[in-house]
Parts: C-alpha cells; sequence; structure tokens
C-alpha cells in the first residue's frame, strides 16, 4: 500500500501531539520541531513565513498562522531575519533530525496498517468493491474535519472503531490523531498563542433545544458529558477572567424558548394518550418516562427551566431583529430559503432548514455582519448539535471565506476553549468531546434513531391510511422501542445488530417480519394444541397408572400395616415365651433347690441315725466282749459299714497312688 497524503497528515497529527505532550514542551518547540525537518530535507536556505506555512501545509497538513511561525522563528538563533526573508545557518543549527524522522515513521507504519486494517474490514462488508482511497480519505474527515456523517463509508468506519474499544491500542492510536487535530485547530484560530486561561474578548454563545435538552439528560449520560465539558470549561474562563464582567455568557433565542415549551406540551399530551410516542425522540422518551400525570410533565419543566436558571443560561429576550435598522445585516429572503430548502431537501427537513436560516440570521445581525477570522474575536455565534442548522451555517451562501460561520458545533467551542486553557491530554483532562469512540457512538445513535424515526412517520402514515392493522402498529412500536437506544448503549456487543437495523431496516420489511411472526405464532399455537390433546391423552394415562400405583401402594401399605401387626404379636409372643422361659427355669431351679434341700436333710437324718447306730453298736460290744455271742455281733458290725463304703472312689485312690 503506497503511503497517501492522508496517512502522512494522519501520522503528523499524532506525532505533534506526542511531541507536545513529551517533557511539557512549549509549542512553540513542537512548531520549530517540524519546520527544522522541513528546512533540512528541503534543503532550504532561505525561506519566508509565507514559505514555510505552505510547507507545513503541504507536507504535513498543517494549518499555522503566520504570526505564530514568525514568533518561532524569532526564538531560533540559527535563523536571521531581512527584509522578511529568513536564512538558515547550518552551523549553528547543528541538529539531528534522525530521531525525529524514525519517530515519524513509526507513527506512519501504525497509521497505515489501522488503515489497512479498515479497508480489510470493509471489504469483509461490503465486498471487494471497494473504493480503498475513498475510505481513507473518510477516515481522515472522520479524525480531522469532524465531519461524522455524509461521507461514503462514515458509518461502517464508525461501526468499526466501535468494535474495537476494547483494543486499547487501536483506540490510543486514533485518539492521538484527534488529539493533535485539537491542538492544530487550536493554533489554526489563535494567532497570539502567548496568553493562555482566558480570553481578551467578551463572547456570546446561543445554545439549542437539543444542547439543553442534553445538559439536562434528556439525551442520555454520553450526550450530557459533551454539553457539561463546554459548560465546565466556560465556567473555568469565567472564574480565571480579570474582569467583573463574565468572558462568556450563555443564552437561547425566544424560538428555542418556544421549542421547549411546545415540546413540553406535547410530552403532556403523549401522558395524557392523545400522542403516540416516537421511539427516536429519546429526549421525549426521557420526559415522559415514570409520568402517569400530565402535572408530572410539567413539574419536570419546571425543574428543567430552574436548572437553565442555575447555570446562568439566560433567554435572549431581544426582539427587534428585523427593525429598520437591522435591514442591512438582514440575511433572510424567499430565494436564499428556497436555494438552502434544496440542499436540505436531500437530507433534513424543511421546516428545520428554515429555523436554521433565521438563528443564523439572528447572529449575523447581532455581529453587525461582522465576520471573525479569529476565534477570540467572534462576538456572538450559535452552537448546536442540529445537522440541518450546521448544514445551513457552512453552506456556501452564507459562509465568508477564511471568517467563522455563525453557527458551529459543539466539539468545535469545546476544542478551542480547551486550547486556550492549555488544558494538556492528561487522565484527568481527558474529555469525551475528543474521544473517537464517543464520535462514533453518536454518529450511530443518530443514523439509528433518524432510522427509527423515518420508519415511525411510514408507520404513521400507514396507521392513518388503514393500510395496516392496530395489532401490527402496536408490535412495530414495541420493536421500534426495543431497537432506539442512546448512544453510551452502543458498543461492541450491540453495534452488529444496530448496523443491521439501520441498513437493512424498512416498514414494509418489518410488516413481513411480522407478518411471518404472526405465521409462525398460528403454528405454533396449532402445535401446542395438538401437544395440549396429547398431553391430556398423557394426563389421563398417567392418572390411571397413578391410581394402579395408589392401589398398589395402599396395598403395600396395608400389608406394612399388616406386617407390622403380625411383627409386634411375634415380638409380644416371644416376650411371654422368654418370660415362661425364665418362669421354668426359676421354677426348676427351685425344685432342684428343694430336692437338694430334702437329700441334705436326709442325708442329715441319715448321719445322725448312723452316728447313733454306731454308738449302739459300739456300746453293744463293749457289752458283749465277754459274752460267747461277741464275734458274731462284731461282724454283724462291720458287714453294717458295707453299704456306706464307695468301692469306686477307693480303687481311684488305689490307682493314684499305684497300689492296683
Amino acid at each position: 500500500m503506497i503511503l497517501s497524503s492522508e496517512v502522512k497528515y494522519l501520522s503528523a497529527l499524532a506525532l505533534f501531539k506526542s511531541l507536545y505532550e513529551a517533557d511539557k514542551k512549549n509549542i512553540y518547540d513542537v512548531i520549530e520541531e517540524f519546520c527544522i525537518q522541513l528546512i533540512i530535507t528541503k534543503k532550504k536556505t532561505t525561506f519566508s513565513s509565507r514559505d514555510m506555512k505552505i510547507l507545513l501545509s503541504n507536507e504535513f497538513g498543517f494549518n499555522i498562522p503566520e504570526a505564530v511561525l514568525r514568533t518561532v522563528f524569532k526564538r531560533a538563533e540559527y535563523i536571521t531575519l531581512e527584509n522578511r526573508i529568513y536564512t538558515v545557518s547550518y552551523e549553528t543549527l547543528g541538529v539531528d533530525i534522525t530521531s525525529f524522522e524514525k519517530n515519524l515513521k513509526v507513527v506512519e507504519s501504525d497509521n497505515k496498517k489501522i488503515v489497512e486494517r479498515l479497508i480489510f474490514y470493509c471489504k469483509k462488508e461490503l465486498g471487494n468493491d471497494v473504493d480503498e482511497e475513498q475510505i481513507t480519505k473518510n477516515l481522515y474527515t472522520f479524525l480531522v474535519e469532524g465531519k461524522e456523517a455524509g461521507t461514503k463509508y462514515s458509518s461502517l468506519i464508525s461501526k468499526y472503531i466501535v468494535s474495537k474499544e476494547n483494543d486499547e491500542d487501536f483506540i490510543e492510536k486514533l485518539d492521538r490523531v484527534r488529539e493533535g487535530v485539537i491542538i492544530q485547530a487550536g493554533l489554526s484560530y489563535n494567532s497570539d498563542i502567548n496568553h493562555f486561561g482566558s480570553l481578551k474578548k467578551s463572547m456570546n454563545l446561543y445554545l439549542t433545544t437539543e444542547l439543553l435538552f442534553s445538559l439536562a439528560g434528556y439525551n442520555g449520560e454520553l450526550f450530557k458529558s459533551l454539553v457539561t465539558e463546554l459548560y465546565d470549561l466556560i465556567v473555568e474562563i469565567n472564574v480565571k477572567s480579570t474582569s467583573k464582567r463574565k468572558k462568556i455568557s450563555l443564552w437561547y433565542f425566544s424560538e428555542t424558548e418556544k421549542e421547549i415549551d411546545s415540546f413540553f406540551s406535547k410530552a403532556c399530551d403523549i401522558v395524557d394518550g392523545k400522542y403516540i410516542l416516537d421511539p427516536s425522540n429519546l429526549a421525549m422518551a426521557s420526559i415522559v418516562k415514570g409520568c402517569s400525570l400530565s402535572s408530572e410533565v410539567i413539574e419536570k419543566k419546571v425543574r428543567f427551566k430552574k436548572l437553565l436558571s442555575d447555570k446562568n443560561i439566560y433567554l435572549h429576550e431581544k426582539t427587534d431583529f428585523y427593525s429598520p435598522d437591522n435591514h442591512k445585516y438582514n440575511l433572510e429572503s424567499p430565494e436564499l430559503l428556497n436555494k438552502l430548502q434544496r440542499d436540505c431537501s436531500r437530507n433534513g427537513d424543511l421546516k428545520s432548514c428554515e429555523t436554521g436560516l433565521k438563528f443564523v440570521n439572528y447572529i449575523n445581525i447581532l455581529n453587525k455582519g461582522k465576520g471573525s477570522r479569529d476565534f477570540e474575536s467572534v462576538m456572538n455565534i450559535l452552537i448546536t448539535m442540529n445537522s440541518n442548522y450546521l448544514r445551513v451555517g457552512f453552506s456556501k451562501h452564507l459562509k465568508k471565506n477564511g471568517c467563522f460561520p455563525n453557527v458551529t458545533d459543539l466539539g468545535f467551542v469545546t476544542n478551542r476553549l480547551w486550547f486556550k486553557l492549555n488544558k494538556g491530554f492528561g487522565k484527568m483532562n481527558k474529555f469525551k468531546s475528543f474521544s473517537v469512540v464517543a464520535s462514533a457512538q453518536v454518529l450511530v445513535a443518530n443514523m439509528l434513531n433518524a432510522s427509527v424515526s423515518n420508519t415511525f412517520e411510514d408507520l404513521t402514515d400507514k396507521l392513518v391510511n388503514d393500510e395496516i392493522t392496530e395489532e401490527s402498529a402496536q408490535q412495530i412500536m414495541i420493536e421500534l422501542k426495543n431497537v432506539s437506544v442512546l448512544p453510551e448503549s452502543i458498543d461492541a456487543s450491540t453495534i452488529e445488530s444496530v448496523y443491521e437495523f439501520i441498513n437493512e431496516n424498512s416498514l414494509d420489511k418489518m410488516i413481513i417480519q411480522i407478518e411471518n411472526k404472526k405465521i409462525e405464532l398460528e403454528n405454533i399455537r396449532c402445535a401446542n394444541e395438538e401437544l395440549t390433546k396429547i398431553a391430556k391423552h398423557e394426563s389421563m394415562e398417567r392418572e390411571k397408572i397413578e391410581k394402579k400405583l395408589e392401589n398398589v401402594k395402599d396395598s403395600f401399605e396395608k400389608s406394612e400395616k399388616d406386617k407390622n401387626v403380625l411383627q409386634n404379636e411375634l415380638n409380644e409372643t416371644k416376650l411371654r415365651v422368654n418370660q415362661l422361659e425364665d418362669y421354668f427355669n426359676n421354677e426348676e431351679e427351685r425344685r432342684k433347690n428343694k430336692r437338694n434341700k430334702k437329700i441334705k436333710i436326709r442325708k442329715v437324718i441319715f448321719n445322725i441315725l448312723f452316728v447313733t447306730f454306731l454308738i449302739g453298736m459300739f456300746m453293744l460290744c463293749v457289752w458283749s466282749y465277754e459274752s460267747e455271742n461277741f464275734y458274731l455281733i462284731a461282724l454283724f458290725v462291720v458287714l453294717s459299714f458295707f453299704p456306706t463304703i464307695n468301692v469306686k472312689k477307693i480303687k481311684n485312690k488305689m490307682i493314684e497312688y499305684n497300689l492296683d
């Protein structure tokens, strides 16, 4: 891929920002480094401030005022001035630009890769038949000129950036370019950069409805952040002002007040059910949200007006814009309006174009027809995010060459005031206004809501003409409400579905989708009915089975119950048996003890009788000793002992003592 001039310009801007932030360099030193690089590479020995301005523009895309360049060269010891021609002393210069060129090549390589990846992405989305040069130019337009919409590939570029929001390295490189643009733009419209921190002259900024609503948060957190960043810069400048009068005052025209009143009145009607809410109108959706009574809407209106008063944003009560004294400054005419409406008819509504011309005319009258080439010389300017107002203000029929237009966007003023305050790009000063991701989110959100708005208008027309049923219209409204989102809700996870709606959506397609859903739902309903019948039959069968199971369960429970009864009876029987056994055992033991006792008694009696007998025998022997019957009596006594002799015991004793 050949390095295009756009890639070179983007790289120069990124390097400018990097050098500006490095070691807290003075901005003159940064400009000088670029000038030195051109002097050496172009082998310049003499040149004018005009020559260097052209060189910087051609080589790097910079637009630096000659007054700034003259200040740079006045500080340079290697340059002498004579007759408005600068002469370079290379001996005094003695600078090595190798480091500068190396850094520039690194940045160019990074930006070349970014462009190549973007082209590859576009080919993947649209096919190989894409204009690579146009893609590069559109990226340059997006990052540098701030024209986020209207280019051929702007929506696809925004989609790509949002999809890469979590790629910190990629986003940092793009942000570096955007921040370089901000510095360059600050230089372009500030010839005197020696006085940072305040404005030399007072300035009046006129805000349109969408900015006031965004300040109140009606258009989401991202838009609120963008407007709040500008407001905070204005407050800081006013605080730093040495004069008693504020340097910057905020106003809105009576037409804006009427638009606000009409807006809240419409919100009351929506809450009362007289109108249908347009899902693309985020501010209206925010106002009516949570309101069930029109009185609640009126309360929100009171709080909104108080917010404007608290922030010192006032109604401009001048009403003599069309007085004879102002005729010479008047820009409005039927012929001019027709020309502007022809331009607006391709991209916006004609009523908005007419209001835009009225506002631009008011600013021109307040400025007494004078144009300003320097930002600090601007006395009155309209700030808006309305694309039609901007289109009118930048129209070739109104804008004066080299001068500030009477109308500009939010980012332009934020960038200029940031530069004037010399805020720097540290994390504490990282404004949403400078973020390429935020710019891409805003672009996609605007395209999405425009698509939703167009679909809503077509839906309303078809409903009025009875070309669509109320049921289908309600379903489409639900879809539109779900699709319409705030810019901050568009991220890498949602960008595909959002982009698909923007590029492929139409009311007819949605109607077809609704009808297809109806058919699908009818098929599902029929299938559900069939399934219901099957389920009913299965339910009946299941009930029968469950009934049988219940009977079996009852029988089982009954048998279990009987079993338990029998078991209890068995246990009781066993207990009785055990008790009887214990009784009989005890009785037997008692009887046995009784017998033993009787035996013992008998033995005792026997022993007594026996001893008595022995004594009697002994006495008889003693008496008969001298009798002839002595031997007979002695034998009788001996024999009377035999029944008591235990022969077996005697034998056992003999065995024991080996007497056998």
